[in-house]
């Protein structure tokens, strides 16, 4: 078995070969096929001192003006949401007006002469994060569920 030290932990790269899941006794294995790799487990707890420090530096930045510049990190943070779920919202299309548009909020993204590939900063100004919150808001999850297209999917 070869060991990748990612966070992801190790991959297997044999066929069938036997991997000690994370967390648990060295008693507990299972036997995963190559083509499969150990699942994270979702998201990871954040302690409540982690909570209250984000909380905190959320509560800064909703001080700042709207024109203010926010990185991806600042902005994900302010929504309450990962980098990767931003960076989601950023490639989905918006389906129900058949615009080019995407479902996310606003970003800024400027190219640099002779730049090549798409691989530029993306930054977010507070007020457009702003009405992307307001623009998401509702009262029971059956209605966010509405809102984003997913009741009545079978």
């Amino acid at each position: 078995m070869d060991h990748d030290n990612t966070q992801d932990g190790p991959k297997d790269r044999g066929n069938g070969a036997r991997l000690a899941l994370a967390g648990r006794s060295t008693s507990a294995v299972s036997t995963l096929p190559s083509s499969k790799r150990l699942k994270t487990g979702g998201r990871k707890a954040l302690s409540l001192d982690e909570q209250m420090a984000r909380a905190r530096v959320a509560a800064e930045i909703a001080a700042w003006p709207d024109d203010t510049t926010l990185s991806v990190n600042l902005a994900a943070l302010y929504l309450g949401m990962s980098t990767k779920q931003l960076e989601s919202l950023r490639k989905r299309t918006c389906k129900s007006d058949g615009s080019r548009g995407v479902d996310g909020p606003p970003m800024i993204k400027i190219f640099d002469k002779g730049a090549i590939g798409q691989n530029q900063p993306v930054n977010y100004k507070l007020g457009d994060l702003r009405q992307f919150q307001k623009d998401n808001m509702s009262t029971t999850s059956f209605d966010s569920a509405v809102n984003a297209g997913l009741a009545g999917r079978r």
